[in-house]
């Protein structure tokens, strides 16, 4: 099975082979290609038909549809084959507009990944904020809470102290009642006694009196 060769073998050299100007000028006496038998080189990117003057134009994209679409606008205006430079020109018009939609494309993905990030980054804040806020609230709330035990202990201890020196003044009272109460008894006694001792030396005087009164009688 022999070898096809494209159709513009014969108009650029392979590498090495010598310059590209004399063979394009020496091409310039060839009859020019009809647009329909000129194969089209093919490209990962698959082409778009595009109908224009009643004919059908096959574009390829990415790098090998820029390279091809070059060639054919400088093999068409080599030729003075307007069609086929008009195609190639076409075709790297498209060329571009795919790679710039690719750039905005991608641009537009990377925005929307910034913005998903600054989302993510704004809703990370408000949480690490929202528990920063229930753990000053919670720990206000534990102040609070220890504040008012504090309070009842304070309040406790000072009923306790107050209980404790009314007990120690009422037992103070009734200590002094007692003691009191112990010295009027004591002065009582001693007053009764008093009252004893006169009575008895009056029975004595009273005694010794009615004794010398029965001596005088005598």
């Amino acid at each position: 099975m022999g070898v096809t060769h494209p159709w513009y073998a014969g108009v650029f050299p392979a590498p090495g082979t010598g310059s590209g100007m004399r063979t394009l000028r020496a091409a310039r006496g060839a009859p020019s290609p009809r647009v329909h038998d000129v194969p089209l080189m093919e490209s990962d990117t698959k082409g778009q038909d595009m109908t224009g003057s009643g004919s059908s134009e096959r574009t390829t994209g990415g790098l090998a549809g820029k390279v091809a679409g070059k060639a054919k606008e400088v093999v068409g205006e080599t030729t003075d084959n307007e069609q086929l430079a008009r195609e190639g020109r076409l075709q790297q018009e498209q060329v571009d507009a795919a790679r710039d939609a690719e750039r905005e494309r991608r641009e537009a993905a990377r925005a929307e990944q910034e913005a998903q990030l600054e989302r993510e980054k704004a809703e990370s804040r408000r949480e690490r904020e929202e528990i920063e806020a229930e753990v000053e609230q919670r720990e206000a709330e534990e102040a609070a809470e220890r504040d008012r035990k504090a309070a009842e202990q304070r309040a406790q201890r000072q009923a306790s102290e107050e209980v404790r020196d009314a007990k120690a003044a009422e037992r103070t009272e009734e200590a002094i009642a007692e003691q009191r109460e112990r010295h009027a008894e004591a002065e009582a006694e001693r007053r009764d006694e008093e009252a004893m001792k006169l009575e008895r030396e009056a029975r004595r005087a009273e005694a010794k009196a009615a004794a010398l009164e029965d001596e005088e009688a005598r």
